[in-house]
């Protein structure tokens, strides 16, 4: 009987916690489509959570940290980490690409995308018309 009870405590703890944990993911996405912008509206579409995108901006940190140390950043190593916080196959390259390119939309973090994607062919014009071409 006692071992059916804590059996059944377990059970509905964890059942809480997975519910506590939606409530939290909704709030978030309402949060997201309230205040709209290119980062939010990224964030919303690829259905990224709170966790997720704080470890993101960690990263836009450290990548800018290293910029203002005068190291070098790259595009591959940018988008390992990405994979690693997504933790997801879906999360690919254009993902890693679009949120960098949102945030320097936003004018945050926005030395990273053109350090990252500066000598891409496919970015020059767009980088050259936003006065960021390197």
């Amino acid at each position: 009987m006692v071992m059916e009870m804590i059996k059944r405590i377990d059970e509905l703890e964890h059942e809480n916690k997975k519910l506590q944990d939606q409530i939290n993911f909704l709030s978030f996405r309402m949060n997201l489509i309230a205040y709209k912008s290119p980062v939010n509206e990224l964030l919303y579409e690829y259905e990224v959570t709170e966790e997720q995108y704080k470890k993101i901006m960690d990263l836009m940190d450290t990548l800018r940290q290293k910029l203002d140390n005068g190291q070098k950043i790259s595009h591959g190593e940018y988008e390992t980490e990405i994979k690693k916080i997504m933790a997801d196959p879906k999360y690919d390259y254009h993902f890693a690409e679009s949120i960098a390119r949102a945030f320097m939309e936003e004018r945050r973090w926005e030395e990273i995308f053109p350090a990252l994607y500066g000598n891409f062919s496919k970015y020059k014009s767009y980088l050259d018309d936003r006065g960021k071409g390197e």
